[in-house]
Formats: C-alpha cells, sequence, structure tokens
C-alpha cells in the first residue's frame, strides 16, 4: 500500500495533477468566501430581531462553512474518497437550513434545539454511572477498553440536566416543549426535531420537503455506504497487467463531483439565508458579484479537463 503520487511517473503529469488539485481545493475555498459574504451579513442583520431561533440557523450555516473549509484541504491532497462522510454531514445541515427557511422558521428552529437539548441530557444521563442509565451502561461497556478509561471522570450530569430543564420552561421554548412531549407521546419515541408541527417522519421526506430529493435518491445512499465502510470494496480496482489490486492513498475517486456538490451546497444554504434575512439588499449583490468572480470563472476553467489525471487505477 501507497500514496497515489507514488504511482505517477512522469514529472509533467505529477505537477499537472498536483496543481489540478489545488485549484479544485482552491475553488471550494471561494465558494466558502461566497457564502461567509452572507453569513456575516446576515448574522449582523439578526441583531434587528432578537430571538433564540437565530443561533440554529446560524450554527447550521458555520457547519457547512466548516466541512467545506475541510473537505477542500482532502481536495488538495487528492483525497477523494476520504470526503464522502463530509459531504454526508454537508447535505444533512443543507436540508435542515432549507427545510427551516421555507416556512414557520421559527418554530422550526426552536424544535432543531429542543431536540438537541433532550438529547445532551440523555448523554448525560448515560455517562453518569451514578444514573440508572449511567449504571447499566458502565455495566455494558466495562471490557472496552476506552471506556474503561473514562470510569473516574467525573460528570457533572445533574447541574447539566437542571440547567437544560429550566431552559425549557422559557417562554421562547416551552411551546416547543409541549409540541416534543405530545409528539414523543404520540410516536412512544422522543422524537426528531422536523416531526414536530407535523413536519416529515424520515430524512427522504425531509429531503422532498425541502426540495433536494435528487440529492437524496442519487447520492444518499452512496454517502451512508461511506459511513459505515459498506463501500469499501469499491476500492479494489485492476491494473494495467490485469491483476487485482487496492487503489493506493489519497484517490482522488469522486474528488471533482464531490466539489461540485459542495459548492452547490454552500451556494444554495446562501440563498435560504437571503430568503430569511432580506432585509438588505446590497447582500445579493456583493453575493452575486462574489461568485461571478471567483467561483464561476474558475469552474468554467477547470471542467474543460474533466479527468484530473489518466492513471492504471
Amino acid at each position: 500500500m501507497h500514496y497515489l503520487l507514488r504511482s505517477v511517473a512522469s514529472a509533467s503529469d505529477l505537477l499537472l495533477y498536483t496543481e489540478t488539485c489545488r485549484q479544485w481545493g482552491h475553488l471550494l475555498r471561494d465558494a466558502v468566501q461566497a457564502h461567509l459574504v452572507v453569513h456575516n451579513a446576515t448574522e449582523k442583520d439578526s441583531h434587528q430581531t432578537p430571538g433564540y431561533h437565530h443561533a440554529t440557523i446560524f450554527a447550521l450555516s458555520r457547519h457547512i462553512l466548516d466541512m467545506s473549509d475541510g473537505l477542500s484541504l482532502l481536495i488538495d491532497q487528492g483525497s477523494g474518497g476520504a470526503g464522502h462522510p463530509i459531504l454526508r454531514s454537508l447535505f444533512e445541515a443543507q436540508i435542515a437550513l432549507s427545510y427551516i427557511a421555507k416556512d414557520d422558521t421559527i418554530n422550526r428552529a426552536l424544535a432543531f434545539q429542543v431536540a438537541h437539548m433532550h438529547h445532551r441530557q440523555r448523554t448525560s444521563r448515560l455517562v453518569d454511572p451514578q444514573m440508572p442509565e449511567g449504571a447499566e451502561f458502565s455495566e455494558e461497556v466495562k471490557e472496552d477498553p476506552v471506556w474503561s478509561s473514562f470510569q473516574n471522570v467525573p460528570w457533572d450530569s445533574a447541574r447539566v440536566i437542571d440547567e437544560l430543564t429550566e431552559l425549557l420552561k422559557k417562554p421562547e421554548f416551552a411551546p416547543i416543549e409541549a409540541e416534543w412531549q405530545r409528539v414523543r407521546t404520540q410516536k412512544k419515541q422522543d422524537p426528531q426535531w422536523y416531526w414536530m408541527f407535523n413536519g416529515p417522519l424520515s430524512i427522504r421526506a425531509l429531503a422532498r420537503e425541502s426540495g433536494h430529493i435528487g440529492s437524496y435518491r442519487l447520492l444518499y445512499s452512496l454517502w451512508v455506504g461511506s459511513l459505515q465502510a459498506g463501500d469499501v470494496m469499491a476500492n479494489f480496482t485492476r491494473n494495467s497487467e490485469g491483476r487485482a489490486v487496492l487503489r493506493p492513498l489519497r484517490f482522488p475517486m469522486d474528488l471533482q463531483n464531490g466539489t461540485i456538490m459542495a459548492i452547490s451546497a454552500l451556494l444554495g444554504a446562501a440563498e435560504d439565508l437571503m430568503k430569511i434575512y432580506n432585509q438588505n439588499p446590497t447582500i445579493r449583490e456583493t453575493f452575486t458579484q462574489k461568485v461571478r468572480e471567483t467561483v464561476e470563472e474558475k469552474y468554467a476553467a477547470l471542467i474543460k479537463y474533466p479527468q484530473i489525471l489518466n492513471i492504471s487505477y
């Protein structure tokens, strides 16, 4: 097993490959910068109407920025396959933001936070051996070498649970908490945030509702395979001699398509932010100009060369 670059015999091919990967990485970072223009401007505009719901919107936007920026570093090194889980995470944040932007924005954004708070409470109980759930969990994982190292870590779970319980009683969250409890009773399980207020009951339905069913149908199952290591056999191929081999490390599988998908998520998320916070017309003008001058021009030049490198893998 070795890195792909060791397979490139020609110095000119090596230069072309590394430069092309670098340009695709920079293309994605240009899209990150374009999204940042909107993120920063709309975050400033959000201060005009205080509310807890803003936190969800900008946390999702920030997650999309973070995942895209990290993916750009993998692209720089030609590591395409390792980007699949990042693309899956990007997609989840994108459909969440799109769903929140589409309608009933405040309730949906607050529902996201309420579900998160309940998740934190469950986790706090689980890792605290003084609580019934934690005692059961500690017994279950006592032979696990990783979890056994946490046995002596002090967990102040009661404080965390109490603080979150009080937060859920605040006027902004109280009606959302009531809806969470209603759905929990109806479904007999802790609800996902998008289930509330008669929302979709699956990721597929959420993707359809938010306008991303095409991405879900074509790509979501592939990304699930990456998360669960279900696609590892795809790295077997045949070399120039016809012998079955494993592809080398940092292989550019789906690198260009992944870049395009991430750019689409970034630009789409920027549109969602502008849909929610549309008070400032200059935001769109600045965003459109930056996309045109950086992303579109660079992309037009790169797609003239659809294959990064013609190699025997």
